[in-house]
């Protein structure tokens, strides 16, 4: 897949979410978006946004666009840049990592998510309902260790309001990470992974009343 850069704000990324395409202000005034390659980023995120906060990187996939992507220098120069020629559809936004400067206001500091390496969506969640749903899976995660080390070995019953506790909050990992995964298009593995307690909940549940034992 060919990946693609684009910098924006943060409340321009809500408003295409509720939008359900990304339009950049430049696709009203020239007809195009500006994106990088990823040699690039750093470079043009130096130049044109140093110092300003607020931002997040938007990791598109070319190929998923169903605007045209163009490659080509419209200011006299050599380098080339992609420019899309369109909304940038959200289904192509593979990632989306917070953004901002470091204390001398550069952007040296963000090389590291942007080595060739970079597997997309194996990355930290890059919202707050991600981020959310990571946390709720740890605590789930922790309540079955402690039933595993303090109960089981003792084959002592388990409190009915530690099992609740449980699976109300592994119920929630899921529904958070679902909403993160429809709503806030996050990519991240973690978010994924948080929502398999939720599934398993739910599948055991419905299994209780359609096959009661």
């Amino acid at each position: 897949m060919a990946i693609i850069f684009h910098i924006t704000s943060e409340s321009e990324w809500e408003e295409a979410v509720q939008r359900g395409r990304y339009e950049a202000r430049s696709l009203s005034t020239a007809g195009f978006i500006h994106c990088s390659d990823r040699h690039q980023v750093i470079r043009v995120a130096n130049s044109i946004f140093r110092g300003t906060g607020g931002l997040v990187l938007l990791h598109v996939d070319a190929e998923r666009l169903s605007s045209t992507v163009v490659y080509e220098n419209l200011e006299g120069g050599a380098e080339v840049f992609p420019h899309v020629y369109g909304p940038i559809d959200l289904g192509a936004v593979r990632n989306i990592t917070p953004f901002g400067p470091a204390e001398d206001g550069s952007f040296d500091h963000h090389c590291g998510q942007l080595a060739p390496s970079e597997v997309l969506g194996m990355s930290m969640p890059s919202t707050k309902l991600g981020w959310w749903s990571v946390a709720l899976l740890a605590a789930f995660a922790a309540f079955f260790i402690i039933n595993s080390m303090v109960f089981t070995p003792w084959i002592v019953e388990v409190p009915r309001w530690q099992a609740f506790a449980a699976l109300s909050i592994g119920l929630a990992a899921g529904i958070v990470g679902l909403i993160a995964v429809i709503r806030r298009h996050e990519r991240s593995w973690l978010v994924w992974l948080a929502m398999l307690p939720g599934l398993m909940i739910v599948a055991f549940v419905l299994s209780e009343f359609l096959a009661p034992q």
